[in-house]
């Protein structure tokens, strides 16, 4: 495949805030289409490819028998602590698979005097299900906040819920051949009978040769140490289709350009599937006034759930109040996020993926206000955030290590410098492919950004962002530091990207993923 950098479209770039008024529809979508009826890329990725099954089907009910808690011990409002019954309860359906189930109510899960043991489930096919997570439903609390499992490592504290497969190690089975471009579907190795169709792949790179390749012009600073020790580092995962001769066809497009010429490597992917989490209220503990960095407990003393190696998983109807960290996601993929709201004490992070590819954040409210919005990191590949909204006081995190090909979608809240974290050593914060669609700005102060900051220990630096259809709070942005920008001031047609690409990959938008809108709506009026 053809990759159209920006470049090649910069005389169109320089015009498009005169030729795009409120509501007319985008020059990049129009471009995006017609490269992709062509079989090319366009300047705008494309992000279709995310959520449970690529949302290419519903998430299902969920596999096998039903373990209800309350067969294991597990009693709601007795007061007494459910946490070694509940833990029983996992234990017993990841023999062969189930549905751990709640009933309304609340369930103890850490008291004062109780476990500081995380919940932990490390098999596949099991989904724990509540009566829903309205007040009425099914509340787990957590009145104890679970200590750093090593004092001098402030970011070390557990979450209470973990799900993570046993082994994650990776074993390395192929070199590739060969240059495939950004938005292909097709890669060469020198292995080939080592993959078969339908296996999972992690396409690695750890390689400073490849810096100038990504950066082009673009200075790199002395101080971004893992590049200039590290290098590029790519860990994207990928679906094969079908192996013919040396060509594996992916199920997915690439978001990175791969080429022999670095020292890019072909692993599996260990991982669990089919694990879901919904209709669930998880109550923490957090009533303090929040201060970043400042102590264990202020950046994840309650931390609610974390998934690592998740394939085709899902979190959907949940409610987090008072928690320092709320979600989790690490090296998963094809992930539903859905439905989801946070509430009551502000905290350290709202949601936050790292790894992996294929992330679907959507339908989300952040009414607690955490420090760090909807947030990336570390490597992660086709994160989408659609149709999410937090409050003015916070702002998107590109936590830095390299996370590329990020969509934020319809979103709505505040826009400011200094919420997107990451060591200074790990910087920038985001390589390139991350486009800002229609986003309604509320809050912060600023009134101009530059994405390319070179002054020392600076933070938000996004290499080459696209915003698209930017308006609310009246905003100005440093050209130069983007690699698009069209319509500053209004909304564009289509409203979501998202919809707009998914409908023309699959012909229209899924039923069940406008039954999810409807759901949404309907829950979003009632609060």
């Amino acid at each position: 495949m053809k990759y159209i950098s920006t470049l090649a479209l910069s005389a169109s770039i320089l015009y498009l805030n005169a030729c795009t008024s409120e509501g007319k529809q985008s020059v990049l979508w129009k471009e995006f289409a017609q490269a992709k009826a062509r079989g090319e890329a366009g300047v705008l990725p494309d992000y279709s490819y995310a959520g449970y099954d690529f949302l290419e089907s519903p998430i299902p009910e969920g596999p096998g028998p039903i373990f209800e808690v309350e067969a294991f011990g597990a009693k709601p409002d007795d007061g007494q602590s459910d946490r070694d019954a509940v833990q029983a309860a996992l234990d017993a359906a990841s023999v062969a698979g189930g549905v751990v189930r709640f009933n309304n109510g609340r369930y103890l899960l850490n008291t004062t005097g109780g476990s500081e043991k995380p919940l932990r489930l490390s098999k596949g096919n099991v989904v724990i299900r509540g009566a829903g997570s309205g007040e009425e439903g099914t509340q787990l609390v957590f009145e104890r906040h679970l200590e750093p499992e090593f004092p001098d490592r402030m970011y070390s504290t557990p979450f209470v819920l973990h799900i993570e497969p046993s082994t994650t190690e990776e074993k390395t089975l192929s070199k590739v051949l060969g240059r495939s471009e950004r938005g292909s579907f097709e890669l060469s190795v020198t292995n080939p009978q080592a993959f078969a169709a339908g296996d999972w792949i992690t396409l690695r790179l750890q390689d400073p040769k490849a810096v100038p390749s990504v950066f082009g012009d673009r200075p790199v600073q002395p101080d971004w140490e893992r590049l200039k020790t590290q290098g590029i580092g790519v860990s994207e995962r990928h679906q094969i289709v079908s192996v013919e001769g040396s060509r594996l066809a992916l199920r997915a497009p690439l978001q990175t350009t791969v080429d022999a010429v670095f020292d890019w490597t072909v692993c599996d992917y260990p991982a669990l599937e089919e694990i879901g989490i919904e209709g669930l209220r998880f109550v923490g503990g957090w009533k303090g006034s929040f201060v970043h960095h400042r102590s264990a407990l202020d950046d994840g003393g309650w931390s609610g759930i974390r998934v690592r190696s998740v394939r085709n998983g899902w979190i959907r109807d949940v409610v987090m109040n008072d928690w320092n960290y709320g979600i989790r996601l690490d090296d998963c993929s094809a992930f539903s996020v859905l439905r989801v709201r946070f509430g009551g004490t502000l905290g350290h992070h709202a949601m936050h993926a790292r790894g992996g590819y294929g992330v679907l954040f959507g339908l989300i409210e952040d009414r607690a206000g955490h420090y760090h919005g909807p947030g990336v990191g570390y490597m992660s590949a086709s994160t989408v955030f659609w149709r999410c909204e937090h409050t003015p006081n916070n702002s998107f995190d590109a936590h830095s290590t390299g996370p590329y090909a990020t969509l934020l979608d319809a979103c709505r809240g505040g826009w400011m410098y200094g919420r997107s974290g990451g060591p200074l050593k790990g910087m920038p914060n985001h390589l390139r492919g991350l486009t800002v669609w229609n986003f309604e700005r509320t809050g912060g102060k600023e009134t101009e950004f530059n994405f390319w900051r070179q002054e020392y220990n600076k933070r938000d630096l996004f290499l080459d962002a696209n915003f698209v259809g930017f308006h609310g709070i009246e905003t100005k942005f440093n050209e130069a530091s983007l690699g698009a920008i069209e319509s500053l001031g209004s909304p564009v047609k289509p409203e979501s990207l998202f919809e707009a690409q998914l409908s023309l990959r699959l012909g229209g938008l899924p039923e069940h993923l406008e039954k999810e809108l409807a759901l949404w709506g309907a829950s979003s009026s009632e609060n």
